[in-house]
C-alpha cells in the first residue's frame, strides 16, 4: 500500500480517499497508517463491504407497519442497487420484455471445397 505507485493516491486533497475490506478491520489499521503519516481526507466504509452489500445491494423490504421514512430509505437503496445492475421482478414490465431484444442471428453453414488433386507435373 505505501509503495511509490500508492503515495500520489493517498496523498492527495481534492479527493476523499476510502478505505475498505469485508469488515471495518483491515480498513481502520490502513486509515490509522495513513494518518501517523501525515496523509489527509481519509475515509473508513462502515461496515465494510459486507455491510454495503446487505444495506445496498440487498436491502431488505420494510414491514407494513414500519414508519414511511423506513420506505423511503428502502425506495432509495433499492435505487441505488439497480444503479449497480440488480433488476427487481416488480421492476421490470412484461411488455418491454420484447421491446429492445435483437433478432437471433441465424447461422449460415458454408461447406468448403475440396481440393483437387494436383495435374500434371514437372
Amino acid at each position: 500500500m505505501l509503495n511509490e505507485e500508492s503515495l500520489p493516491y493517498l496523498n492527495q486533497s481534492q479527493f476523499d480517499v476510502v478505505f475498505f475490506s469485508n469488515d471495518n478491520f483491515y480498513a481502520d489499521q490502513a486509515w490509522v497508517l495513513c494518518r501517523r503519516l501525515g496523509f489527509k481526507n481519509l475515509r473508513v466504509l462502515n461496515g465494510g463491504l459486507n455491510k454495503w452489500f446487505t444495506t445496498i445491494i440487498n436491502p431488505e423490504m420494510p414491514n407494513e407497519d414500519m414508519p414511511k421514512e423506513a420506505f423511503a430509505l428502502y425506495s432509495t437503496r433499492k435505487a441505488s442497487s439497480m444503479y449497480f445492475g440488480v433488476e427487481y421482478p416488480d421492476q421490470v414490465m412484461t411488455e418491454d420484455l420484447n421491446v429492445n431484444k435483437p433478432a437471433p442471428k441465424q447461422v449460415i453453414t458454408v461447406q468448403k471445397k475440396k481440393k483437387k488433386p494436383v495435374e500434371g507435373g514437372c
